[in-house]
Parts: structure tokens; sequence; C-alpha cells
């Protein structure tokens, strides 16, 4: 019966000893799994053209035991490209191995967002990473999902107003403003909504080929502020603005040029003669040295004249003048127009046939204060019924509605625009 006794009692302190020995620690301790978690920190929870988006990851090991490998998976969207933490060297495939990672420690990695520009789209998109880490023969994973936001206008406004939509409106439209100040007719009459499309279209005329050549390889650093690709700034804009005014000042100060010149040309009934013949030859050189002749559509009548000038709205058909030099009031001037006539040989119907040196005539005199210049056969008006000609005395010449009339020319010396007789 002691035996028995003596033999329980050992194997229950045998069972004691087994239970609390330390290898049993050591075998609890292997069989538990390690607390692992995995941060993701972003710099900014945007991305835009051409800024990068810098982020840390971290692998923290909370446990006492030692991870033995860990390998992360990086899921990126098209609209993503995924670079090292240079943000020039993709990392391609999406994966990066931590290897060894000690209880409770830390590993880093540092990477990079961009862009891809060909597939970008404005909208929230979501950073998928999976680590995967394995421990004696076990294995276990951690995922983390990260949102980030693709802004393709821009944080930056001018009056409520993304500075990148600005920068697409504002030369086009800047451009528009300045010609409209300048009184360019399309511009003025453009509406308000029809001035902005332009304003993008025009905007996009202007600095695309900048873009194009900033982007190239070889591009110079020149190029880089009328980049459209880049993000917009204020100084950026800036220039886009600049280039838009000065673009705009340059062809609004031509047309005015052009304008004032074309406005100069106008002859009205105050003017000599003289300065009529010159204006009419100056702003219509299709002078034929003939007649001119003008059908209404719509009753036939016919308007015969020497030249003629066009108008907006209006033809103003000219008589045929008459220069008597011995009329010149001074006498070194007729001497001049004597020797020029003498020059050309002395035929006066040549001379008469051409522009150029009827001008030369008129220049000759412009001084000239006395009256040697006059109708010798006005505009005439002809019923092609009864074949009555109505003539316009003292007109230096008429006015008649362009779309009510044809034109036509008829070569014939006698009825040049100016007759020259001694």
């Amino acid at each position: 019966m002691k035996i028995y006794k003596l033999f329980l009692t050992a194997l229950i302190l045998s069972w004691v000893l087994l239970m609390f020995a330390p290898g049993a620690v050591v075998h609890a301790q292997e069989v538990k799994s390690p607390t692992v978690v995995l941060n993701i920190s972003l710099q900014q929870g945007k991305i835009r053209i051409n800024e990068p988006i810098p982020a840390i990851i971290s692998v923290v090991n909370q446990s006492d035991v030692n991870i033995d490998a860990a390998n992360l998976s990086i899921f990126v969207p098209e609209s993503l490209v995924l670079y090292d933490q240079t943000c020039n060297t993709l990392l391609q495939p999406a994966d990066y191995g931590f290897g060894e990672i000690k209880a409770n420690s830390v590993k880093t990695q540092n990477v990079c967002f961009k862009l891809n520009l060909d597939k970008a789209y404005a909208g929230t998109y979501n950073l998928f990473f999976t680590l995967i880490y394995t421990w004696g023969e076990k294995t276990n994973l951690v995922t983390v999902e990260k949102p980030v936001e693709i802004d393709l206008i821009g944080g930056e406004t001018i009056l409520g107003i993304p500075l990148a939509f600005a920068g697409f409106v504002l030369p086009g439209l800047m451009l528009l403003m300045t010609l409209k100040w300048f009184k360019v007719p399309w511009a003025v009459n453009l509406a308000t909504e029809d001035r902005i499309i332009y304003g993008v279209f025009i905007s996009l005329l202007l600095l695309g080929p900048f873009s194009y050549f900033a982007n190239r390889p070889d591009a110079g650093a020149w190029l880089q502020p009328f980049n459209l690709n880049e993000q917009v700034n204020f100084q950026r804009l800036a220039i886009f603005i600049a280039i838009g005014l000065v673009l705009g000042v340059a062809i609004g100060s031509n047309h005015a040029r052009q304008t004032q010149k074309k406005a100069q040309l106008l002859i009205n009934f105050r003017d000599s003669y003289n300065l009529v013949i010159k204006k009419s030859l100056l702003s219509n050189q299709k002078y034929s040295g003939g007649s001119v002749v003008f059908q209404n559509k719509a009753n036939n009548f016919r308007i015969i004249g020497a030249h003629y000038v066009t108008t907006d709205t209006l033809n103003q058909v000219l008589p045929q003048f008459r220069l008597t030099v011995s009329q010149i009031a001074d006498d070194e001037i007729k001497d001049k127009v004597r020797e020029y006539l003498a020059q050309e040989g002395g035929d006066v119907g040549r001379i008469c046939a051409d522009s150029q040196k009827i001008l030369r005539v008129i220049e000759l005199i412009s001084a000239d204060t006395g009256k040697a210049f006059e109708i010798s056969q006005p505009v005439a008006r002809i019923n092609p019924e009864t074949m009555a000609t109505e003539f316009f005395e003292n007109l230096p010449f008429y006015e008649i509605k362009k779309e009510e009339y044809n034109a036509s020319l008829v070569g014939n010396e006698e009825t040049a625009l100016l007759e020259i007789v001694d």
C-alpha cells in the first residue's frame, strides 16, 4: 500500500514539473503569433500634375518574436506610377523585401508616387499595401488601404477660380479683351460665353507649342514657365496672362494702324480733286485706265464712271478729271510737271492709263494752290430703255449701294480717270 502511495505521489510531482518546466514556456512562446503593424504615411492626400507624393512605409514588430522574412506588395492604379525615394527610378514590380525584422523593432522604406499623365483622371483612388511575413514555419499577412485624390486642377485659386482652369482661360481671354479695347470687330462682337470658349482655344494655340517643346528631353529650362503640363501657380499664371496681353497689344496696334490708314484714304466731299484722285488710286489699285460700269440688279440702270472705291457698304464712283497744266499757279511746279511729261515721251494717254504715273503727277502738284483740276466727264446714269443720260455735275464721286449693283470694267482710254492737257 505504501508503495502505491509513493508511486502516485511521484507521478503527480512529475506532471507538475513537466508543466512548469522552462522548456514548456519556450514552447508556448514559439507557437504564439507575432503582432505586426503596417503603417503608411503619405506626405499629402492629393497628388497633382508634376507634384509627386513622398510616402514612408513602416513595418513595426510589436512582439518578442523575430520575423524571419517580410515582403511588401503595393497595388497602384494605372493613374499612378510608383518610384523609389528619389522619385526618379521606377519600382517595377511594386514589391519590396524587408528581410528579417527583429522583435520589438521597426523597418521603414521611402517611396514616391507620381501621376501617369497619359492615363490620369481626376478622382479618388485607393492604394493597397499587403505585407506577407513568416516566422518559423508559419505565415501571416497584413493589409492596408490608403486613399489618394488625383487633382488635375490644383488647390490654389484666384477669386475662387482654380489656377489650373484660369491658366487655360486667361491668356486667350486677355488677348480677346485687349483686341476688344483696340476695337477689332470680331473681338468686339463676341458674347461673354463665346469669349470664354474662344479664350480656351486661343490659350491652347498660344501655349501648346511651348508645352510640346518643353516636354522634350533636350528642352531648355527657359521653356518650363510656359509649360501647361506643369502645375499652375501665381507666377506661371502671370506669365501666361502676359503672353496674351503682349500678343493682344501687338495685334491690336497693327489693326489700329491699318484702320487709321484706311480711314485716311476714305474719300469725302471736302477733299480737293487731286486728293480724291490720289485716295481712289491708293484705295483701289485695280485701275484699268478705262471706264467702270455698274448695272442695277433690279431695273438695269447703269452707272458709268472712270474709277471706283469700295467701302463697307458702298461703291464710290468717280468721274473723269482734267488737269490743265497751264492753270498750275506755281511756275516751278508747272515746270516740273512739264519736265516729267517730257521724260515719259509726252504720251499723255499712256501716262493716264498707269495709276503709278498718275500718282507721280499728283505728288508733283500736291503743293499747288491753283485750280488746275476740274471735272471733265461727270458720272453718268443711263436708262437702258430710253437711253436717256443723266449727268451728276460737279460731284467728285457718286455713291451707290454695293448689294444693288454689279460692276464691270471697260477698257477705254478716252474715259481714263485723269485727262492731262497743256
